[in-house]
């Protein structure tokens, strides 16, 4: 018997109308026939461009929309989707990133074979213009092991690649509102329970594009930053000296500038595609 799929996605204002649409076509594409069910909450008040892509693909990926009444951020808006998902396996999904065709194919199959294993995460091919263009991978660890030591250092799974198992997520208290940091926090909560697993191939393209490095520099990114890796050392996720040595690295990525930041990315956060 396979298990049934939920894909679960947020949507906000600033989206945009054809990655959503690329993002929507990549689900509609998959090998794996049980998804049968994206759970969509929208941040707010979204425009009628997404409106219209919503509309021409609801019935043909059985669309269910959780409408918020303002924008409350990614954390809390997969919360209320959390809740919504009806079946055990739950598929993260950014709006514009492209699932490879046999994406939760191979996942499920992995988190079927391994009842400890609560989440499964891939590479993933980066990409700025079209799917390829950046012969650049972000690579993760793939045993738990090595997961839990990444861990110490920076988020260890990818979050629009990961499927998820739904008791698990509740089990450790859902999603919370720590903005930036909301899946990195997550993560490190089941792991702290549950064994994790990341598949060594690429099956997502992830959007990189400048916005992107933009997004995670300046002043207000790190305060936030402070914050979640404060909550991490004191909930003993990271001993002392993670805690201080990450502080002080990652202040130097934020006020690295836009440019160098994306050199620090591209050059020492991520690898040449070998894939």
């Amino acid at each position: 018997m396979k298990e049934k799929v939920s894909i679960l996605m947020s949507i906000y204002y600033k989206e945009n109308p054809k990655y959503f649409r690329e993002a929507l076509k990549s689900i509609e594409n998959q090998t794996y026939s049980d998804i049968d069910e994206i759970v969509l909450v929208k941040d707010g008040k979204i425009p009628e461009k997404l409106e219209k892509i919503i509309e021409e693909y609801k019935d043909k990926l059985n669309i269910i929309e959780i409408q918020l009444e303002k924008n409350v951020g990614l954390g809390l808006a997969l919360r209320e989707g959390v809740k919504k998902c009806k079946n055990e396996y739950i598929a993260r999904m950014d709006t514009d990133d492209i699932s490879f065709p046999e994406r939760i194919e191979k996942q499920v199959e992995i988190m079927k074979k391994k009842s400890n294993i609560k989440i499964v995460g891939s590479l993933a091919r980066n990409f700025n213009r079209k799917p390829g263009d950046l012969n650049i991978v972000s690579y993760y660890p793939e045993k738990n092991l090595d997961i839990k030591k990444f861990s110490k250092r920076r988020c260890p799974f990818l979050h629009p690649t990961i499927l998820i198992k739904k008791s698990a997520i509740l089990e450790v208290g859902n999603y919370k509102n720590i903005l930036y940091f909301e899946d990195y926090d997550l993560f490190l909560r089941i792991l702290d329970k549950y064994e994790g697993y990341n598949i060594q191939e690429t099956l997502l393209n992830f959007r990189a594009n400048n916005n992107m490095y933009k997004r995670r520099g300046g002043l207000d990114y790190i305060r936030k930053e402070i914050k979640a890796l404060t909550i991490f050392y004191k909930r003993k996720d990271m001993n002392l000296y993670y805690f201080l040595t990450n502080i002080i690295i990652r202040i130097g990525v934020r006020i690295s500038g836009n440019f160098f930041r994306k050199i620090i990315y591209e050059n020492f956060l991520r690898k040449k595609d070998k894939i």
